[in-house]
Order: structure tokens, then C-alpha cells, then sequence
């Protein structure tokens, strides 16, 4: 069997710069803070978040927040998704199981993380206006995750990335 041994840096760059991405796209991961490691979701989240699509067949990736036991997990299907991106979920974890908490604003990737001074971080979706990416920041509330802000709209480099388009999975 060939191998080939890539750094976590490396892979992260490629992950980043993928040239399959929109224009837009790649010139936001090219100018994002740091990536955190790609990290396979698990399982049972993934069959559960799956679950709740009708489509057969699709894309997913997902990453936990922090150090939480919050995950967002984003699913591109066909019938699942519009003009204005797909709706990316929070699932927490239970024990051994995966119990879906909200959807957050309708959105692109990447989906960032957005570090607090204390408490969950907020996450943020990319959108588009005029064809100029922003992050519409959703804080945590205590249970889960509020409705997007769209009156404070960030820069489409602020926080971490959690989630780019290279993450992509088919099912």
C-alpha cells in the first residue's frame, strides 16, 4: 500500500485551499484564523443528523464546539438546501446518544467558531450580500443556540474555522 505522510498544517492548508471552492469561498478560508483539526464526527451523530433529512443522498461534515458536548453538523442535499445556503444543526451529546437541539440561520460554509472571554463560543455562518461574504454570529443562550444576529454581521475572517466545504462527505 502507498502512503504518503502530510503534517496537520499541511492538511489543513489543503483543506483551506481547496481550488474546487467558489472564488469567494477560497479567498475566505486563504484569509481565516486557524483551522481546527479535521476530526471525523461520530457515528451516531452522523446516522442521526442523516436521519433527518429525506434526501438519500447528500454531503456532511460536522465538529464539536470546543471542548463542549455540542456539535454543529452541516448537510448539503438537494432538497435540503436553497439559493441562500443549507441550515447547519446543533446537536448535543447525551451519554451514548445524539439529541438535536436547533437549526441555525440559513447559510454557506465555512461555519466558524467565535471564541467568548467566558462561557460557549458563538458560531458563525457565512453568508452572502451583494456577493460579499459576512459571519452572522450565534451566541448561546444557556440550552442551546439563538437565531442569528443579523444586525452585528462580521467579517467573513473572524473566528475560528469548523467547518469548510473540503470536509464534505458524501452519504
Amino acid at each position: 500500500m502507498n502512503t504518503k505522510k502530510f503534517s496537520v498544517a499541511a492538511l489543513l492548508a489543503l483543506s483551506m485551499g481547496v481550488t474546487a471552492l467558489m472564488p469567494a469561498e477560497a479567498s475566505i478560508a486563504q484569509n481565516a484564523p486557524r483551522a481546527t483539526a479535521a476530526v471525523a464526527i461520530p457515528d451516531a451523530l452522523k446516522k442521526s443528523a442523516i436521519a433527518t433529512r429525506s434526501d438519500k443522498s447528500g454531503q456532511i461534515a460536522g465538529a464539536q464546539i470546543g471542548n463542549s458536548e455540542y456539535y454543529v453538523v452541516y448537510i448539503k442535499t438537494q432538497r435540503g438546501c436553497g439559493s441562500g445556503g443549507c441550515r447547519a444543526q446543533i446537536w448535543k451529546r447525551e451519554g451514548r446518544t445524539f439529541t438535536k437541539r436547533e437549526s441555525l440561520s440559513v447559510g454557506s460554509l465555512p461555519i466558524v467558531m467565535i471564541p467568548q472571554k467566558s462561557g460557549m463560543p458563538q458560531i458563525g455562518v457565512t453568508t452572502y450580500d451583494g456577493g460579499k461574504a459576512q459571519i452572522i454570529p450565534h451566541s448561546f443562550n444557556g440550552n442551546g443556540y439563538n437565531e442569528g444576529n443579523y444586525a452585528a454581521r462580521l467579517p467573513a475572517n473572524t473566528g475560528r474555522v469548523l467547518i469548510t466545504t473540503a470536509m464534505l462527505k458524501n452519504f
